[in-house]
């Protein structure tokens, strides 16, 4: 034998709410998803890396950005600009092999 359930009844005051509290809970909505997007941090296609930089070229580094008025990130980026796409493959090899030197 199957029972079947019987329709719950909303209570009166759930039923009979005006058109405007309707509007102002779907605006609650429409605002705190409005915040939340607010404080998400933008995507500008970078994620966070962590490298492992022996103490000598985080010096290098400090120096460069010292003289160049530049971050350290921007001197990593041009370096590796530089490294990827205008240096010959003996030149990279050559670097390749001095960089356990330091």
């Amino acid at each position: 034998m199957v029972k079947l359930k019987s329709p719950v009844a909303r209570p009166a005051t759930v039923q009979s709410q005006p058109a405007e509290a309707l509007q102002t809970d779907s605006a609650k909505g429409s605002t705190a998803r409005f915040i939340r997007q607010g404080d998400s941090r933008p995507s500008k296609g970078t994620q966070p890396t962590n490298f492992r930089l022996p103490a000598v070229i985080i010096e290098m580094l400090d120096e460069e950005a010292l003289a160049t008025g530049q971050n350290k990130t921007t001197i990593l980026k041009a370096a590796l600009l530089a490294y990827c796409t205008s240096m010959d493959q003996n030149e990279k090899n050559r670097w390749l092999l001095e960089a356990p030197k330091h």
